[in-house]
């Protein structure tokens, strides 16, 4: 995964400084609003509920990614293994009863959401492997 400075909803990556600490302005005069170990870093998420995966893939790179790496809170990676668990229950049923799909697919767009909140310097996006698209929602 590369490690890009955020400006606004652009990134360009990083040249790191003499001092050891990445500091650089956007055209606009904003500063980068986060620092991980002296770098600013953007990830691009996919929440989605493919069996046997964490339930939060790297969007480009592919591969799953631990939810521990993530270093979102407790709660948030109990609540991403809870709605996994069911989402593969209905993966095994065949994705008969729409009515679940729907439910399962609310509850991903909340988690990308809540994840998104967790990780705002991330772009976090929602799929519904059920319906094999791309779910948009509003931050």
């Amino acid at each position: 995964m590369g490690t890009f400075l955020l400006f606004g909803t652009r990134c360009q990556p990083i040249i790191p400084v003499q001092t050891g600490v990445d500091i650089a302005k956007s055209q606009t005069g904003a500063w980068p609003c986060r620092e991980i170990t002296g770098q600013f870093e953007m990830k691009y998420l996919t929440v989605d509920g493919m069996g046997f995966g964490t339930g939060v893939r790297d969007t480009y790179e592919g591969g799953y990614i631990e939810l521990d790496a993530l270093g979102i809170t407790e709660r948030l990676q109990k609540d991403i293994r809870t709605w996994l668990s069911r989402y593969e229950a209905a993966f095994f049923a065949g994705f008969r009863d729409r009515g679940t799909v729907t439910a399962l697919d609310e509850a991903g767009v909340q988690i990308a959401k809540r994840l998104s909140d967790e990780l705002p310097h991330s772009k976090v996006t929602y799929y519904s492997d059920a319906r094999s698209e791309r779910l948009h929602f509003l931050r």
